[in-house]
């Protein structure tokens, strides 16, 4: 629950209460078969967290996880690409971690700028 308070999920003041119906909520999602309608293939990049929490390693929902990309290869046109930040899944949003993932998604940014742009320099003189 610490953890919960420090990355600032939880008030500093919340009890197991608060914590449970927290985690409840993330199960829930966790058991959710969301299913896109009309989704078409398109590359993907997970930022995925290099930790994983310990009280979730014996939940079920996480045994069933052992696909690398967790269920979004299914929506990828080719592999997605897999770029681990440190910390778990809610620490990875905190300082020092949230720099890793900023400059991690600033450069796949720039990389689809610069394509963009050299597409449309490609296309100027056709037409």
């Amino acid at each position: 629950m610490q953890r919960f308070k420090q990355a600032s999920f939880l008030p500093p003041d919340a009890d197991k209460t608060h914590l449970r119906g927290f985690i409840d909520v993330y199960k829930a999602n966790c058991r959710m078969d969301y299913r896109p309608k009309d989704s078409k293939p398109t590359r993907m990049i997970l930022f995925k967290a290099s930790e994983v929490i310990e009280e979730y390693k014996n939940e079920d929902w996480y045994k069933r996880s052992a696909e690398p990309t967790w269920g979004w290869s299914q929506y990828a046109e080719d592999l997605v690409d897999i770029l681990m930040v440190p910390g778990d899944h809610f620490t990875m949003m905190n300082q020092p971690n949230v720099q890793v993932l900023t400059d991690k998604l600033r450069a796949c940014l720039d990389k689809v700028i610069s394509r963009s742009e050299l597409l449309r320099f490609s296309q100027r003189g056709k037409g």
